[in-house]
């Protein structure tokens, strides 16, 4: 797994580089448990991955499918993911 940092909305991002089989896996990981919210431009995110990831085919024509939010544990156990709103704008 490859790994980089990116900031978005004022909070710095681990990327993550993995396979799934054979689909190419990005993870954006906050660095710091205490971000609570998060408020940014997601398009920052795909640009970010079109710059710096075009040798490894990614490029601004291919489409997002899947967002997800939630927990990862790295290290420790018992992490929860507690929200009462969860939106995205696509424009």
């Amino acid at each position: 797994m490859n790994s980089a940092t990116v900031k978005v909305g004022g909070i710095p991002f681990d990327l993550a580089y993995g396979l799934n089989g054979n689909v190419k896996v990005y993870s954006f990981v906050a660095h710091s448990h205490a971000a609570t919210s998060f408020t940014g431009d997601l398009m920052t995110f795909y640009k970010y991955l079109a710059t710096n990831y075009a040798s490894n085919g990614f490029s601004l024509s291919l489409y997002l499918q899947v967002i997800q939010a939630g927990t990862e544990v790295f290290t420790g156990s018992n992490a929860k993911l507690t929200t009462s709103a969860y939106s995205i704008s696509v424009t």
